[in-house]
């Protein structure tokens, strides 16, 4: 007879970490105690303006300190106490006890009806704030989990590679190849500079991620950083027939950036507007002077972004369209060494078929 399915260890931890450890009676009574005290010292500064009127108003802050801060026992113990002091300050009339009316016997009743409710959203906070935190913790067990794959998955995919590339210089080797020959040959150089790309991006995604990458900072012409993009994207324009406008204005001043870094950034960008463009269009990237320091921006004609889409089109692994190219890391990755530099990286796009604009704002340093 099959026997239903045990909770998982991870279910089991969780109902037990949702048991919040009880602090020591005598810690629950001091801030029971500490709590009322306060209110007391408050309702009695406030007596001579409230009169016999709520008697028991600052009891019930007290009680919800008390409870979010200890238990719900901690917050009956201080509405009790709490009780106390005002039927005996506060309630007419004054000074006397287990005296008996009617209008007490409905003041009572109120006050305690409203400290069970104080009670209870006490201890369902912090049940949903014990619960958050476990969430946080397993998202971020989750977070390190998932950098530990990505830099494992790039660095298996590094041997199959030099193994392509060593194949490939075999083949170049031969002083007359067929035709078939060089066509595989290019086909399969094109597929492993892709796949090197990925690997690449996916070992930077890694490295971010767990706080190891440094910028090795220098002074840099911003002309021949973009004229080094360029010069990586050129076969791709090539091959799809599009072209690159290129406007750097003349008092664009030099940046103190990582150029290795920078580097990336912009081939990112200028692949990424290749390849959702169409055939035999055109790009154009542009630097200029800006307010905030020097603004680069990379402008297709291409695709586009949907209005609701463009606040997580940086985010790890995302696509604006499902099953698109790539693993959606080249965007995030920009993101990412942009905010290293102390700079930023905004997407603007009209929608759908209406192209899309890179701005890069990178800060000038003196």
């Amino acid at each position: 007879m099959p026997t239903a399915p045990q909770p998982s260890n991870d279910a089991r931890q969780s109902r037990f970490r949702l048991d919040e450890p009880r602090p020591p009676f005598w810690k629950q009574a001091m801030l029971a105690a500490g709590c009322s005290a306060l209110a007391l010292a408050i309702r009695y500064a406030a007596d001579p303006f409230l009169g016999s009127y709520h008697a028991f108003t600052s009891a019930f802050a007290a009680v919800a300190f008390a409870a979010w801060h200890g238990t719900w026992r901690a917050g009956l113990l201080c509405a009790l106490l709490s009780f106390a002091w005002g039927d005996y300050f506060f309630v007419e009339p004054r000074h006397q006890v287990l005296v008996v009316s009617t209008a007490k016997a409905v003041e009572s009743a109120f006050y305690w009806a409203l400290v069970v409710v104080v009670l209870y959203i006490s201890h369902r906070a912090i049940r949903s704030r014990e619960a958050a935190k476990h969430l946080i913790e397993r998202l971020e067990t989750a977070d390190a989990r998932k950098s530990e794959l990505l830099a494992t998955l790039a660095h298996e995919m590094r041997s199959p590679l030099s193994a392509i590339r060593s194949a490939l210089q075999a083949i170049a080797l031969d002083k007359e190849p067929s035709e078939l020959q060089r066509r595989a040959a290019a086909i399969i150089a094109r597929q492993a500079e892709y796949m090197n790309r990925l690997t690449e991006d996916l070992m930077d995604a890694a490295r971010i991620q767990q706080g190891k990458i440094e910028l090795k900072l220098e002074r840099a012409v911003v002309a021949d950083l973009v004229a080094a993009a360029l010069e990586a994207v050129d076969e791709t324009l090539r091959a799809r027939d599009q072209r690159c406008e290129v406007a750097v204005a003349g008092d664009v001043p030099e940046l103190r950036v990582d150029p290795a870094r920078m580097y990336q950034v912009l081939t990112n960008l200028l692949f990424n507007a290749a390849r959702y463009s169409p055939a035999a269009s055109v790009i154009r990237i542009e630097a200029r002077r800006a307010p905030r320091g020097v603004c680069i921006s990379v402008t297709d004609s291409g695709a586009g972004i949907p209005p609701s889409k463009l606040d997580w089109v940086f985010d790890t692994f995302s696509q604006v369209k499902e099953g698109g190219q790539g693993l959606g890391l080249g965007l995030s990755l920009v993101r990412r060494l942009v905010q290293l530099h102390g700079g930023t990286v905004n997407a603007l796009s009209r929608g759908e078929g209406e192209g899309t604009r890179f701005e890069i704002i990178l800060p000038i340093q003196d």
